[in-house]
């Protein structure tokens, strides 16, 4: 079957989008080029990569005779500024869809056919090409596909040398010429039989087979030939030997210890192991065969996470004058061999040897696992000791360490500046680090942006001691008998202060005294309450409609902060509608004393410096900040907002004679407030 997958992208405010297809399992992609941890295995099969750079088009992206099985797509839009923009500001939203269409055609005339049975194949001017599928099974390591039989019927027809047919074989899809994953041979160059030998095919999965006549059938009627297969596999029983090339020995597969208190927590062991991996993972490896065996690797338990292949050997198993080296080869659904477990070519290799301590373990971690039946294979040479060059038969065989694991993250761990946390889109799940103090990577080991202790101290001293500026606006409410005022400011700076404590991204200077979640709904709903508050003490209302509104106020912005805090609604509402009663308040006022309401030197003095302060403060918040200037712009909106209030809070018209005198009021400076009287 031909498949064609179509991503579709809208693109209306993008400059430039990626898009990752991975077979098997999911895209291993560095979206900023971050680096990744040592020993890591980069090298995907099957990964298809597109950059998107054109707005307002749909980009369709062909995939020709996919691989059967499970896909998965990935897109991110790179970085550019990074600039924080309150929700329902940003009017540049960037918008992209992914949209998949197969595309199938049925081959007719598909044939299945035994591997160990010869067949007999003709080709017509009706039907010039045959399309034939097999599976090879269990422990073929190699096949070789032989025409020994090739009959050509038709006028001047004598004697027939060599099969005029076009051979193409290929493993899991249909054969394409030019794919690495097909393999051709011209017969009609050859003489009979015509052969072509396989190294290493994908076992236990569909084989396509593609014959195709290279004659003109105006001058031939047909051409029959008879195809077979010799199979060269491995056998669980087979003796050890040191006579015949290619043998091993064909383990057991290995089974699998699932540990339930952790997704992607797995330990892969041979059928006589005990709970302990020590015992299980001792291995007596032979240099003149190669012993193979095989695990499975499921997409929903194990390709979410990082597989481990850790190595170790011994140095005193060997005789005093040898040296030994171990080669260990591993391959999704095909069988190393002993002349492909050591160049690994096409598979994951690894190697240990006794000539020095470093070098007497390795390990390798892939990130996201291909899901499959992956089969490994391990053979080791013996040599003269200090003289690489000089192999001998091992006198004692290398002991080889064996631990297979699935594990999150890096070993459960992402260093010193992140996290390891489980994500779910959709259906899927998987691992990942989440990464502090410009850290960056798959284990949070890039860095290359990462702030040094004292900007992170920095940081986190400018966003928490600039609430302190609230502590003059508390106490100037209490002077003046705004005990509800200075409850929330209070409030708001307290919560404020350990928010930013426990958000920072300083990791070693964090502190949380409550869930992170509930000390950001307290800084949102106390910010919003503070405008609130302030705009109803500006307002000419008497106390009992004003302790209405409070409470009204306090109701309405509990909801709507738990509904959407971020929302730019939850702003604006509170705002406009407070403002609305102070106008309406003044102008009342206004017509009952026949003048302006409030005195136009206290507009100058108080309502100007406080209106540019609010004003100030809600541009930077909205506008300025983005992620590097962060600790300046919003320890700078604290500041500003907590100043405001000293120049807004107006005085308390009920207070008792002679407590407060109008023109001397904070002793006539920064302190007078505008009366309501």
């Amino acid at each position: 079957m031909d498949y064609f997958t179509n991503f579709f992208v809208d693109m209306e405010h993008c400059a430039i989008l990626r898009r990752y297809a991975q077979h098997g399992s999911y895209p291993v992609i560095r979206p900023y080029n971050e680096s990744f941890p040592e020993h890591f295995y980069l090298n995907r099969t099957n990964l298809h990569h597109v950059i998107v750079q054109t707005n307002n088009f749909s980009f369709p992206v062909s995939i020709n005779n996919p691989l059967p099985g499970l896909w998965f797509l990935a897109a991110f839009i790179p970085k550019g500024q990074e600039k924080i923009s309150q929700k329902g500001l940003n009017k540049h939203n960037c918008l992209y869809g992914l949209n998949i269409e197969v595309v199938s055609s049925v081959q007719e005339d598909l044939e299945e056919i035994d591997m160990d049975k010869t067949t007999s194949i003709k080709l017509t001017e009706l039907q010039s090409t045959k399309m034939i599928r097999y599976i090879p099974q269990e422990g073929i390591h190699k096949y070789t596909l032989v025409i020994d039989k090739c009959s050509i019927t038709g006028p001047n027809i004598t004697t027939v040398t060599s099969c005029p047919v076009d051979i193409d074989v290929s493993m899991e899809t249909l054969p394409t010429k030019g794919s690495n994953r097909t393999v051709s041979h011209d017969c009609s160059n050859s003489s009979l039989p015509c052969q072509i030998d396989i190294k290493n095919p994908v076992i236990m999965n569909w084989n396509y087979l593609k014959i195709t006549s290279g004659v003109d059938f105006e001058q031939v009627t047909s051409i029959e030939l008879h195809l077979r297969f010799n199979v060269k596999n491995y056998h669980p029983d087979l003796r050890w030997s040191t006579h015949t090339k290619d043998k091993c020995i064909l383990l057991m597969g290995l089974g699998r210890l699932n540990f339930a208190k952790n997704d992607f927590s797995t330990m892969f062991v041979f059928a006589d192991a005990t709970i302990s991996p020590v015992p299980n993972s001792l291995i007596l490896v032979p240099d003149s065969l190669v012993l193979v065996a095989y695990f499975k690797l499921n997409a929903d338990t194990d390709s979410g996470g990082t597989f481990k292949v850790d190595l170790e050997t011994a140095q005193d198993i060997l005789e005093n004058t040898q040296d030994g080296t171990i080669w260990f080869c591993m391959m999704k659904n095909v069988i190393p061999d002993l002349s492909s477990v050591k160049k690994c070519t096409g598979g994951i290799g690894l190697t240990v040897n006794t000539t020095s301590k470093a070098a007497l373990s390795n390990k390798i971690y892939i990130p996201y696992p291909e899901e499959g039946r992956w089969y490994f294979g391990i053979n080791s040479q013996c040599y003269h000791k200090n003289n690489s060059r000089s192999i001998e038969r091992c006198k004692h065989f290398p002991v080889l360490r064996l631990h297979l694991s699935v594990s999150r993250c890096v070993d459960e761990q992402c260093g010193q500046f992140g996290v390891c946390q489980e994500f779910i889109s959709g259906l899927l799940v998987f691992s990942s680090c989440k990464c502090y103090a410009g850290w960056r990577g798959y284990g949070c080991n890039d860095g290359t942006e990462a702030e040094s202790d004292a900007a992170m101290l920095t940081s986190t001293l400018l966003l928490t001691l600039s609430n302190l500026l609230f502590i003059p606006g508390i106490i100037i409410a209490c002077y003046s008998r705004y005990f509800v005022e200075a409850l929330v400011y209070t409030y708001t700076m307290f919560f404020s202060t350990f928010y930013h404590a426990c958000d920072t991204n300083a990791v070693v200077h964090h502190y949380c005294m409550m869930k992170y979640d509930v000390l950001s709904y307290c800084d949102f709903l106390g910010s919003i309450m503070s405008f609130w508050v302030t705009i109803l003490a500006m307002a000419r209302i008497k106390d009992g409609l004003r302790s209405f509104l409070h409470m009204l106020g306090a109701l309405c912005l509990a909801l709507g902060v738990e509904y959407d805090r971020h929302g730019l609604w939850v702003f604006v509402v509170p705002a406009v509608t407070g403002v609305i009663i102070m106008f309406i308040s003044w102008i009342v006022q206004c017509q009952k004393r026949k003048s302006c309401y409030p005195t136009k030197w206290r507009y100058v003095k108080f309502l100007l410096p406080g209106v540019l302060l609010a004003g100030t403060g809600l541009v930077i918040f909205a506008f300025l900040e983005t992620e590097e200037n962060y600790k300046y712009t919003h320890s700078a909106w604290h500041v500003v907002m907590a100043l405001c209030i000293i120049f807004l809070l107006p005085s308390r018209s009920n207070m008792d004679k002679g407590t407060l005198d109008e023109n001397s009021h904070c002793n006539n400076i920064v302190l007078e407030r505008y009366s309501n009287d």
